[in-house]
């Protein structure tokens, strides 16, 4: 059960990484 939590936060962590690196980029157009 504790893996399956902590796989759902890493990949939640990765969309919000993805979310903030398109954000970045948009900005810095």
């Amino acid at each position: 059960m504790v893996a399956k939590s902590e796989l759902a936060f890493f990949r939640n962590y990765d969309i919000l990484e993805k979310v903030r690196f398109k954000m970045i980029g948009i900005i810095e157009l």
